[in-house]
């Protein structure tokens, strides 16, 4: 069960304090890589944009949707004084698509991560759209740390993650 794993790892709470009823893992490729929840990458295998496959994700929903990678865990573990670092946010993409990197509006284009010291969970939460979301708000920041995702997706009326998935 996704939810039991996200308690245990404390991506809830130290990423958003719950998630959707019915909430799945979000399937994620680096290359042909498939990403399992908790799995330990290395920085190589997560240069290039992942793909991922919306349309698989089974509930129904078929409207637009919101793409968030965040990592809870700058500069270390034991210091998160910068959480959470934006990694990624795409909005607006199709509910039908192969692979989110083709469409969509990148608010912030994809940041591969480099953690400075320790193991870090970099964290995708895909998110429903009620509306379509074509600009940052609040506007960007100077940089990418200190970030709020439950903020964020409040403030643009998205809810509680549908689906998901972390890597180290």
């Amino acid at each position: 069960m996704p939810q039991l794993l996200l308690h245990t790892s404390g991506i809830i709470p130290d990423v958003v304090p719950d998630v959707a009823d019915g909430y799945e893992d979000l399937p994620v490729y680096f290359d042909n890589t498939f990403v399992f929840n908790g799995e330990h990458l290395n920085i190589h295998q997560t240069l290039q944009e992942p793909h991922i496959p919306v349309q698989s994700i089974g509930h129904g929903f078929s409207g637009e949707y919101t793409l968030v990678l965040v990592d809870p865990d700058a500069p270390s573990p034991s210091d998160k004084s910068f959480s959470q670092v934006i990694h990624w946010i795409v909005t607006n993409i199709p509910y039908n698509v192969p692979k989110v990197h083709k469409v969509g509006t990148v608010i912030e284009p994809y940041l591969p991560p480099s953690p400075i010291a320790g193991t870090h969970r970099y964290t995708f939460l895909l998110f429903e759209q009620v509306s379509p979301i074509s600009h940052f708000y609040p506007p960007a920041p100077d940089s990418r740390i200190l970030f709020n995702v439950t903020s964020w997706a409040k403030i643009h009326n998205l809810g509680k993650p549908v689906a998901g998935v972390f890597f180290q």
